[in-house]
């Protein structure tokens, strides 16, 4: 049996000119539009307030919920079932930090599909890093990206190719992979992978093995901690050694380093009450 289809939603429309024929308005000129799930401008739009259907022109921004953003120059989109598509498109998880750049997109409730597209995390105009795909599916419900003939960039250089890659853009505190650092400078190719481990409540630790390939490989590692609602620590050490050759050429006193630090914060020294 198939589903009823849902009831149109409350809409209000804003803009320098507005008109209605039949069931559909048409807004022109610093479009504004709330939805109860989007807040959206735009320079013009078409609403068939029956059908629910949206159809946006230049400087689209669209903003979902308090995490999700996107521009794009046009979008339609059914405010009743959430499909539709946009072209070219800039997506931008706050969570995360990550945003994503693609000539199309088709877009569901819970899915975007893209093609020709660029992630990262960085600079939007230069990134130190960035991710180039041919075809790449985002699930904002499970908060991963499965990514299709990736190339890994560092600034504009090339490095590794893949036919498939995900990664996740969940910051909620669990044990896994976090988000890679990498680049390429004078120390040759710099990869830093850190791992999170977060197995109880009242401690965590990190850590973050990392190579350099013109100079050497090192790890460090956090340990925090919580042992009262006043009273917090954290344990930390590393350690990096020298290749020989590098060593040699930048004439270092030592071609091991090593070190630790510790700190615990107490607040109620001598008392527990607040």
């Amino acid at each position: 049996m198939a589903n009823p289809p849902k009831a149109p939603q409350d809409v209000e429309v804003l803009a320098q000119n507005v008109t209605k024929e039949g069931n559909v308005i048409h807004a022109v000129g610093n479009v504004v539009l709330y939805s109860p799930k989007y807040l959206i401008t735009a320079d013009e739009a078409f609403y068939n307030h029956e059908t629910g259907d949206l159809d946006l022109h230049g400087n689209v921004t669209m903003q979902e919920g308090v995490s999700y953003a996107s521009r794009s120059g046009h979008t339609k989109i059914n405010l009743n079932t959430d499909q539709g598509n946009a072209s070219p498109l800039f997506f931008f998880d706050e969570t995360s930090n990550i945003w994503l750049q693609c000539d199309t997109a088709i877009l569901d409730a819970e899915l975007y599909i893209t093609q020709k597209s660029i992630v990262s995390s960085c600079n939007t105009q230069n990134p130190d890093w960035k991710i180039e795909f041919s075809t790449g599916e985002l699930n904002k419900e499970s908060k991963w990206m499965h990514l299709y003939n990736p190339v890994f960039y560092a600034g504009d250089m090339p490095l590794l190719y893949l036919p498939y890659f995900s990664l996740s853009t969940d910051t909620t505190r669990r044990t896994g992979l976090l988000r890679p650092d990498f680049g390429f400078g004078s120390e040759g190719l710099y990869y830093l992978q850190p791992i999170y481990f977060a197995p109880e409540d009242h401690w965590d630790m990190e850590v973050s093995p990392q190579i350099r390939t013109s100079r050497g490989e090192g790890i460090h590692s956090t340990l925090r901690f919580v042992d009262s609602p006043y009273s917090k620590g954290e344990i930390s050490a590393g350690y990096f050694s020298e290749k020989a050759e590098y060593a040699q050429e930048k004439k270092l006193k030592y071609d091991q380093h090593y070190g630790y630090k510790i700190m615990y914060e107490r607040s109620a020294l001598l008392s527990t009450k607040y």
